[in-house]
């Protein structure tokens, strides 16, 4: 809570304090304020923290969605996808309609992090693991990945794995 000493509502969202959130955001507090270092906006970082409620209060006060929270990390939706935050993952993916990258992206976060259920939200969400990525996911990742393909190949929702030109067959082999 002392790093963001300065930014009283990102120091509320860092400690998962809801009360004081909603009391600093109904006193005209900035939903989007960010700090210098590290690099936050509250949105982001409670994704991180996997704060469901917070975001609730920061979405319904204006949070906008972020590109990236810095260049080494992801936008809020990969970093609640990364942490398993699947409640988190679910209000975002409610308020925000994200590009197919974004979305891939938080799925191979998700998957490299061992989050089936994340995975399975964001495949289901739209989410596509190309071949050719795929086969750069380490062997922990592809084993999610796979695992959760085998619960979504009875519901007909497999093709969220690869574009249609790369059959479903040709992954499984590598």
């Amino acid at each position: 809570m002392a790093r963001f000493k300065a930014y009283p509502l990102l120091a509320a969202v860092d400690a998962g304090d809801l009360t004081r959130v909603c009391q600093l955001l109904g006193d005209g507090a900035d939903p989007n304020q960010r700090s210098k270092r590290p690099a936050y906006t509250p949105l982001p970082l409670a994704a991180l923290r996997g704060h469901a409620g917070i975001c609730r209060a920061l979405l319904d006060a204006g949070a906008k969605r972020m590109e990236r929270v810095n260049r080494d990390e992801g936008n809020e939706l990969e970093l609640a996808a990364r942490g398993g935050h699947i409640d988190v993952c679910r209000e975002l993916l409610m308020n925000f309609n994200y590009p197919q990258r974004k979305l891939s992206s938080a799925a191979i976060a998700a998957a490299y992090w061992d989050q089936p259920e994340v995975l399975r939200q964001l495949l289901t969400a739209g989410a596509l693991i190309t071949e050719k990525v795929f086969a750069t996911l380490s062997p922990e990742a592809r084993a999610t990945l796979l695992a959760v393909r085998s619960q979504l190949v009875g519901e007909h929702l497999d093709d969220r794995l690869a574009p249609a030109s790369a059959p479903l067959r040709d992954i499984e082999r590598m």
